[in-house]
């Protein structure tokens, strides 16, 4: 447990955070987040959001296209999750 300022709250904080990060990042990294999120961006109608609804279908197109490495993705989040480290610093 910590014994810095705020204690076990702070721990529970801490370990509450990591993991809607890890998932927010894996559901960021779905064809179908983005394909959501260009229908509602086009539903707004203003060429601002015309311009980031077309970002975001080509964005799920390049997913769609040459593929998201999941496993590799959840590799390096575990490993920033838990250890605060990215990949090239464990090997």
């Amino acid at each position: 447990m910590a014994t810095s300022r705020g204690g076990e709250d702070r721990d529970a904080y801490v370990a509450n955070f990591q993991r809607r990060v890890i998932m927010d990042a894996l559901a960021h990294g779905t064809i179908s987040y983005y394909r959501r999120r260009a229908a509602a961006f086009n539903a707004v109608g203003t060429t601002e959001c015309d311009a980031i609804a077309l970002a975001c279908s080509n964005h799920a197109a390049f997913i769609e296209r040459y593929g998201l490495d999941q496993d590799e993705l959840l590799r390096d989040l575990f490993a920033v999750a838990v250890f605060g480290v990215t990949d090239e610093e464990v090997a």
